[in-house]
This record gives structure tokens, C-alpha cells and sequence, in this order.
């Protein structure tokens, strides 16, 4: 969102991949460094003070999930990256144990267990 006179919608699309390779970003990253996508939350609406929410994420099972207000119902990737439709709003990766140690890689952010 951007704001000017009230606010709007930056209505770009974006692209986000099912794994972020860290090390890409982070080069001085040792060990693994790929996060998983594991949740998306699409906003639907011009402005930030109206407009809907969903999210999208992904289960133990690695099913993907799609929450609308009170109903849950199974969907497909396809469903989740389709930006012609939704407009992704937040990110969610989950990532491995180095997120979890604390100094590494100057991260001392201890992750919550899934």
C-alpha cells in the first residue's frame, strides 16, 4: 500500500517461489539455507481500509489449505500463485534448524516448531 492523500493499493504482481534459497540473498550463509513457503495471505480490495482476506497455507501433510473467513477447503499451488485473481499481501517461510541457532549467521530469532 502507499500513501497520498488516504491511501492505495500498489497493485504490481508478484511472483514468489515454493523454496527461497538464502544463500542466494546471503552469500556468508553456511549449511542449509532453503526456506519453504508455508503460508499466503491475499488481500482482495483497492485500499487498505476496505477489502477481503484470505489465506493459504500449507499443512503437515504439505497440502495446501485455503482459509476464507469460517470455511476451509483443499486447493493446489496453481491456486495459491494465481495473482490474476488474488493479490498476495504477506509471505510465510518456514525454515530450517540454522534459524534456530542462536548467532547464526547473525540471526538469534528462535523459530516456532511446527
Amino acid at each position: 500500500f502507499v500513501y497520498s492523500q488516504g491511501t492505495s493499493k500498489i497493485k504490481s504482481p508478484v511472483d514468489f517461489p515454493q523454496t527461497l534459497n538464502l544463500s542466494q540473498l546471503i552469500p556468508q550463509l553456511q549449511g542449509t539455507t532453503e526456506l519453504q513457503l508455508s503460508g499466503v495471505v491475499h488481500h482482495a480490495g483497492e485500499t487498505s481500509n476496505s477489502g477481503h482476506y484470505t489465506a493459504y497455507v500449507r499443512s503437515r501433510s504439505r497440502e495446501w489449505v485455503e482459509f476464507n473467513d469460517g470455511v476451509a477447503t483443499p486447493c493446489s499451488w496453481e491456486d495459491v500463485a494465481d495473482n490474476g485473481n488474488r493479490q498476495s499481501y504477506l509471505l510465510f517461510y518456514s525454515g530450517p534448524n540454522f534459524l534456530r541457532e542462536p548467532g547464526a549467521a547473525g540471526v538469534s530469532v528462535r523459530a516456532a516448531s511446527a
